[in-house]
């Protein structure tokens, strides 16, 4: 007995390979192979390695967009086409660039408070701010 398939979150490999022909002959994204597209992302995203991050929603759209992106580059007609799981792996890479892009953020900010705080702290600009208080009160 297999395990049951989640309505919510099942894309169906042949289905969406119709669905990238479909696309191949009009040059239009229907639909349904659109809806594919984000059931794929929201699946990816709920797996325990990305649960936490409060940009969750970014990566979901950001990997939607990219699959938008490369479904020109997918050809429906190879023998081996496994539309499925091309583009989980067009997310999985591009949830993997949007982490990047976040943890050089981090840093950024990160640097940024140590060296506003390190400038707060620094006692030469402390007597500088006292010194000029004293000059202050005695005008």
């Amino acid at each position: 007995m297999g395990r049951r398939k989640n309505p919510e979150h099942y894309v169906d490999k042949n289905e969406m390979l119709e669905e990238l022909r479909r696309y191949k002959r009009t040059g239009e994204i229907s639909e349904k192979l659109g809806e594919m597209f984000v059931k794929i992302a929201r699946h990816y995203a709920s797996l325990p390695k990305f649960s936490g991050y409060s940009y969750i929603k970014d990566m979901i759209s950001s990997a939607i967009e990219r699959m938008v992106t490369q479904v020109d580059r997918f050809d429906p007609e190879r023998p081996d086409a496994n539309p499925f799981a091309y583009f989980t792996l067009t997310t999985h890479r591009q949830f993997l660039a949007v982490l990047k892009k976040e943890k050089r953020q981090t840093e950024i900010r990160r640097k940024y408070r140590t060296k506003v705080w390190d400038d707060l702290c620094d006692e030469e600009k402390i007597q500088q701010v006292k010194d000029a208080n004293d000059e202050n009160e005695e005008e």
